[in-house]
């Protein structure tokens, strides 16, 4: 018997430079502009239009494995991504699924939880801009839930950044980034503001110079209030030639 656990919701992605959204300027009705910012122009959006149970858009998603290959990373996530866990609902919403069961992995062995995964790996590569989410959280304590909105590097880790990474065991938002220097190094924050299965926006701004940024800088966001900043030489600055700093984004769902 395969039982659901639980669902994560999107309504809309953006990335800017200014929807998702990925921002370079413009924003979908779903969605706030980059706070105290103007001029930014959309480069990249999915606002998961279509029918019900449908697949995601494979021009800007690929799903049903990890985005490196294989569907099961390692003991950590107790976890196999199975493409029927990534689906739209037919009302504007992509829904990540974990499944209760027995699911084979690419290691060779069954596990007992499925998960839905979506990666932009060979589909969206950036580096800088301001990118946001609307998003429902899972909050079921009792199944340990671990939802993330994270930018990993394209070709090599680290560089990441965690821009809203659930935890329902403590009921808690993490906002972080990695980064290697002599060893692996984070700058952890963690936010109990709660509230998080209704829907909010999240969003981080990575640029090289404007309001919230100058080279080094990067800023999160919830719902358009500043919740945490790194003003260090640790933040990815180097332009989007330098592979390690482009960066793909993925959305897992981890019992």
């Amino acid at each position: 018997m395969k039982s659901p656990l639980s669902q994560f919701r999107f309504s809309g992605l953006l990335v800017a430079g200014a929807a998702l959204g990925l921002l370079s300027g413009g924003t979908g009705s779903a969605h706030g502009a980059p706070p105290g910012s103007t001029g930014w122009t959309l480069v990249w959006s999915d606002e998961f239009n279509g029918s019900a149970n449908a697949a995601p858009d494979t021009s800007k998603w690929g799903y049903g494995q990890l985005s490196w290959g294989g569907n099961y990373h390692n003991s950590s996530y107790a976890s196999v991504v199975q493409p029927s866990d990534s689906y739209l609902d037919g009302n504007g919403h992509l829904v990540l699924r974990c499944r209760s069961g027995s699911f084979l992995g690419s290691d060779g062995s069954y596990h007992p939880t499925s998960e839905g995964m979506v990666h932009s790996r060979g589909k969206l590569d950036y580096a800088y801009g301001y990118i946001e989410i609307n998003a429902q959280y899972p909050t079921d304590s009792a199944a340990s839930l671990w939802p993330a909105f994270w930018l990993n590097g394209s070709w090599n880790w680290p560089p990441e950044f965690d821009i809203a990474e659930y935890w329902s065991s403590g009921d808690y938002m993490h906002n972080a980034m990695a980064w290697s220097s002599n060893g692996m190094q984070w700058d952890n924050t963690t936010f109990y503001d709660g509230d998080y299965g209704s829907y909010h926006i999240y969003g981080l701004d990575w640029e090289p110079h404007g309001p919230y940024w100058e080279p080094g800088h990067a800023v999160w966001f919830k719902d358009g209030t500043n919740k945490k900043s790194n003003h260090t030489a640790n933040v990815p600055n180097q332009p989007p030639a330098r592979g390690q700093h482009r960066h793909r984004l993925l959305f897992p769902q981890w019992p």
